[in-house]
């Protein structure tokens, strides 16, 4: 998930935070789907 998120954020020129307001959850959720830590819902990869 790691490698998604930062390719995103680096084609969208968005931070970790800027993606989390997106998406609606906070910057701390995406940092626990980076390390493994919880699953992602997939309605979040339907930006």
């Amino acid at each position: 998930m790691l490698i998604i998120f930062r390719a995103f954020c680096e084609k969208k020129k968005l931070s970790q935070t800027d993606l989390a307001m997106i998406i609606g959850r906070n910057r701390q959720y995406l940092y626990k789907i980076e390390k493994g830590k919880v699953l992602p819902v997939f309605s979040l990869f339907l930006l």
